[in-house]
C-alpha cells in the first residue's frame, strides 16, 4: 500500500495517531454509533475524512450501514454568486450569513444536543433567508475553489475503492451485502457533494417509517434483524481489514 498510504515507520507515532483518532470522535458522542466506531477510527487514521455514519437500525432510518466522506476544508460557497446572494438576503431578513450556514452545517458536524441548546431564537428568519437566498443562486457552475476540492474529494474515494476491491478480491458475498462506494453530487443542496461507503442492497437510502416498523410481525422484525446483522457483519470483517493495512503502512 506504498503507493496510496504514506508510511509510518515509528510504531508508537501509529499508535498515538490511532488514539488521537479514537479521541476525536468523542466530541460527537452518540453521535458516534458504537458498532461503526472502531471502522471510523482506522478509516481517519488512514486518511479519509468522515463526516456522517450510521450503524443500521431496524426500527429507524436505514436497515444498513454507511459512512460519508469528503475531503477536509470544504470551500464556503460551490457556485458562482452564492456568496452575494447569501449577503444579500441576510440583510434582507436582519441576519447574518454567519448565522445561516451555522445553522445549515450538517448534523455530523453539530451534536443534537449543542444544536437544541443553542437554538437560535431567529430561527424562523434564517430559515427564510437561507432558502431564498440558495434559490436564487444558478448552479450550473461551480467556484474555482470548489472544483479542486471537489478534485481532491475524488482522489480519496479513489484510494478508498483500492482498498475495496482489495478486501473483495477472494471474497464472495450477495449484492446487497457487499460493500460499495457511491457518490452523492445533489445541487438542490447547496455543499451537498461526498462519498458513501455503504451496504443494504435496495434498503440503503430508504429510510423507514417507524410507525409502519410498528406494525410487523415479531417474525418480521427477526427478518429484518438478521438482515441487518449480515450487513453490520460485513462491515466488521472490513474494520479488520482495515486494522491489518494501517499495521503495514
Amino acid at each position: 500500500m506504498k503507493e496510496t498510504f504514506e508510511t509510518i515507520k515509528n510504531s508508537s507515532e501509529k499508535e498515538e495517531k490511532l488514539r488521537l483518532c479514537y479521541k476525536n470522535l468523542e466530541k460527537y458522542g452518540d453521535g458516534i454509533e458504537p458498532k461503526i466506531k472502531d471502522t471510523i477510527a482506522y478509516l481517519n487514521a488512514l486518511g479519509f475524512n468522515t463526516y456522517e455514519s450510521c450503524e443500521g437500525h431496524v426500527d429507524h432510518g436505514d436497515l444498513s450501514t454507511y459512512i460519508g466522506m469528503k475531503e477536509l476544508e470544504q470551500p464556503t460557497w460551490r457556485f458562482v454568486g452564492e456568496k452575494e446572494a447569501f449577503e444579500k438576503s441576510a440583510e434582507k431578513y436582519g441576519v447574518t450569513v454567519s448565522e445561516i450556514l451555522e445553522y445549515g452545517r450538517p448534523k455530523y458536524e453539530v451534536s443534537d444536543e449543542k444544536f437544541k441548546m443553542n437554538r437560535p431564537k431567529n430561527e424562523e428568519q434564517i430559515v427564510t433567508a437561507m432558502i431564498e437566498a440558495y434559490d436564487g443562486v444558478p448552479k450550473d457552475k461551480e467556484t474555482p475553489e470548489f472544483v479542486i476540492w471537489r478534485a481532491k474529494t475524488d482522489e480519496l474515494k479513489e484510494k478508498l475503492d483500492v482498498l475495496v476491491q482489495e478486501f473483495y478480491k477472494e471474497r464472495i458475498v450477495p449484492d446487497d451485502v457487499m460493500l460499495k462506494l457511491e457518490t452523492d453530487n445533489d445541487p438542490e443542496f447547496r455543499s451537498s457533494y461526498q462519498f458513501f461507503l455503504h451496504n443494504g442492497g435496495e434498503d440503503y437510502g430508504n429510510h423507514c417509517d417507524p410507525d409502519e416498523r410498528e406494525k410487523l410481525s415479531d417474525e418480521e422484525m427477526n427478518v429484518l434483524k438478521k438482515r441487518l446483522e449480515t450487513r453490520q457483519n460485513e462491515m466488521k470483517e472490513f474494520t479488520e481489514f482495515l486494522k491489518k493495512k494501517y499495521n503495514e503502512i
